[in-house]
């Protein structure tokens, strides 16, 4: 198992920031999700992402959660029985254990503007190696 970054982001479907979906605490993203939704909605789709939480698990687990959720474009993006996935941001500094608050039992760390800024998209594969985009 591993730890893996879920965050609250916002997603302009079909890259259209006049048609956007808040992916709030109460429905976070994962970090290897935003790849599948960038190949879905376009390279820019993702804005003010903010990492919420840290959860356990495995390449396998979630490239079936996200199969179930998305469809064959998951095979696209993360191919194989045992797919190449990041899974932080590599971008993420937690906030200091003062700024940190509970929320519904859940300790939420991020930022209040996110890591991303406004107008830039967000990339999955910033901090990894190799031709994965190739």
């Amino acid at each position: 198992m591993t730890k893996m970054h879920m965050a609250t982001a916002l997603i302009a479907l079909a890259g259209d920031i006049t048609n956007v979906v808040n992916r709030s605490i109460s429905n976070p993203v994962s970090w290897p999700e935003i790849a599948v939704l960038q190949e879905v909605h376009g390279e820019q789709c993702i804005q003010e992402f903010a990492v919420c939480e840290e959860v356990e698990t495995t390449a396998a687990a979630e490239k079936a959660r996200l199969l179930q959720k998305y469809g064959a474009v998951v095979e696209v993006v993360y191919p194989g029985r045992n797919p190449q996935m990041d899974f932080v941001d590599p971008t993420y500094k937690p906030a200091k254990s003062s700024e940190t608050k509970k929320t519904k039992g859940k300790t939420d760390t991020a930022p209040e503007n996110g890591t991303g800024t406004e107008g830039e998209g967000i990339d999955p594969f910033a901090g990894q190696s190799g031709d994965a985009g190739v």
